[in-house]
């Protein structure tokens, strides 16, 4: 694996595990976590956390969208 795939899968690994620790760490589903929530959802790691979900996001749209275009000139030539 090239060092853009290694790119690309720390990418999708780092998002994945962000998404499922900001609900545990955030927004707990609980009573007391919808009462901390309002306070915990402005402290740094949630932030962190928040900034790493939309990023990863974003760079796996883009990681399908070069696949896509990379397919497609493969077919192309």
């Amino acid at each position: 694996m090239n060092s853009v795939g290694v790119i690309y899968f720390v990418w999708i690994v780092v998002h994945y595990a962000a998404s499922n620790a900001y609900p545990v760490i955030c927004t707990p589903y609980s009573l007391k976590g919808l009462l901390m929530s309002p306070f915990m959802v402005t402290t740094p790691p949630c932030i962190a956390l928040r900034w790493i979900i939309d990023s990863g996001g974003h760079a796996i749209t883009s990681m399908w969208a070069i696949l896509g275009a990379w397919c497609v000139q493969r077919i192309m030539s």
